[in-house]
């Protein structure tokens, strides 16, 4: 067994046994076949037997011991943010008569040793060929670098007014934090503002490690529109109805809703009861947008005529049993007049039967409102 390099001496066993005695000098023998402690040189081996014969020698060389062990030139690799482990790779020594051991633990020929989770090792090298193994020489593998969680955001949407909308990143928060939105330049605001619609990529930076996290997608709806100006057909007051009203046309449907000169919003389309004057109607759809206005007017309820004056022109004479009467008020020509119902431009009315009670009506021609008056009965004569 030659020297090695933790183990200066060398060794010599006989085999096999043959003798009760044995020597390396020619001089000293020892009734053990095995020498130790043997400095390099070259030894002669003798056996002796019970007789005291001695047998020719065999020569043996115990080498000198190598000397200097292996010195490590290695680099660490730390965990990064992709990797939460780490490892170590040796530069030197290297070679097929080189082999590592982290530890203490078993020796391996490759030089590069992963998997190491953060904590403080030992490397050890030996070289095969002389059996010398290096001083174990400490490092430490840093703990894993902290990466963002994937973040949680709140969005604003756009509006009927606001045509874009926002992404307010929730989660993760604080000053070692910064934010990056569809892999643009990371700022501290966890606010991206006025975004048109679209899908957006948000990321979180740990500025104290330099990891990323995974990124979260968000998406910027398209702005709701408003509904087009109300259309509607108006009723407008009459001789008999004081008032009107309006009833929506277009749009209609669910979700929309009516408001009156800026009132309260409805659901129902018809605007009734209005007293003469000018309106405006806005439509508001389920996505709260407010259409622009339409106006209209409620026209001034028309006026009756006066109640028709009646005068009996021609009284029925013992001759002529027919009589006139005219009515003298209110008269001109945007007025008509009638006697059940049938009308005339004049406001005379002759051939009038006696006996009986006309009713006379005045018709204003241009609202078409009238006035009537039950007139007075004409009588015959008395003769003897």
């Amino acid at each position: 067994t030659q020297p090695s390099s933790p183990t200066p001496s060398g060794s010599i066993t006989v085999t096999p046994i043959t003798g009760p005695t044995y020597s390396i000098d020619g001089t000293n023998f020892q009734t053990s076949n095995i020498f130790t402690g043997l400095t390099p040189g070259n030894y002669n081996v003798r056996v002796k037997n019970a007789g005291g014969c001695v047998s020719p020698s065999t020569a043996v060389t115990i080498n000198v011991a190598p000397t200097g062990t292996p010195t490590l030139v290695y680099s660490i690799i730390d965990p990064t943010c992709s990797n939460s482990t780490g490892g170590i790779v040796i530069q030197q020594p290297v070679g097929s008569n080189y082999e590592y051991n982290i530890n203490g633990g078993a020796y391996q020929s490759s030089p590069s040793i992963s998997n190491l989770t953060s904590g403080s090792y030992t490397i050890t090298v030996r070289d095969k060929s002389t059996g010398c193994v290096s001083q174990p020489s400490p490092f430490t593998i840093k703990p894993a670098p902290v990466v963002p969680v994937a973040p949680t955001t709140n969005s604003t949407q756009p509006t009927c007014n606001t045509p874009t909308g926002s992404i307010t990143v929730a989660n993760p928060l604080g000053v070692n934090f910064e934010y990056n939105l569809n892999g643009g330049s990371y700022q501290s605001s966890a606010t991206f503002s006025n975004l048109n619609p679209g899908t957006y990529s948000i990321r979180v930076k740990d500025i104290t490690s330099g990891c990323e996290s995974n990124a979260t997608s968000v998406t910027i709806n398209a702005a709701p529109s408003a509904p087009q100006a109300p259309t509607f057909n108006i009723t407008q007051p009459n001789c008999s109805v004081s008032t009107g009203s309006a009833t929506i046309t277009n749009p209609t449907g669910a979700g929309i809703e009516y408001s009156l000169n800026g009132g309260t919003f409805q659901s129902n389309a018809p605007f009734n009861n209005l007293a003469p004057g000018n309106y405006s109607v806005t439509v508001r759809n389920s996505a709260n947008c407010v259409s622009p206005a339409a106006t209209f007017t409620i026209n001034a309820t028309p006026s009756l005529p006066a109640t028709p004056q009646l005068n009996i022109t021609v009284k029925p004479t013992c001759s002529n049993q027919l009589g006139t009467i005219e009515i003298t008020s209110p008269t001109g020509s945007s007025f008509s007049y009638g006697i059940d119902g049938n009308y005339q431009s004049s406001p005379a009315f002759p051939g009038l039967n006696t006996g009986r009670a006309y009713v006379f009506t005045v018709r204003n021609n241009t609202t078409g409102c009238s006035s009537s008056e039950l007139g007075p009965t004409l009588t015959t004569p008395y003769t003897s």
